[in-house]
């Protein structure tokens, strides 16, 4: 009975210290949902995504999703986004 209660709680266990990898797609959602209107740059990192834009109001956000989707920092800059990097393509 306790070998049976000790496996299940490891198991329990690995699966909090291994969460499933979102997707782009995903990442980018969230970011938008957290307050990106305009993506400019998508990164993976060590810990997930970093997901650079513009506000609705044109002001520069960066956002970290973990490997979860959960979102771990939000950056919202006073510097204005510059339009030529829209007309670049970026």
């Amino acid at each position: 009975m306790i070998t049976s209660f000790a496996l299940a709680a490891s198991l329990a266990a690995a699966s909090f210290a291994q969460p499933a990898d979102i997707g782009m797609d995903r990442a980018v959602e969230i970011a938008r949902e957290n307050g990106i209107a305009r993506v400019t740059d998508v990164d993976t990192e060590d810990y997930g995504w970093e997901i650079e834009g513009c506000t609705a109001d044109n002001f520069e956000i960066e956002i970290e999703i973990d490997r979860s989707g959960r979102v771990r920092d939000i950056d919202r800059d006073d510097d204005r986004c510059d339009p030529d990097r829209w007309n670049r393509g970026a």
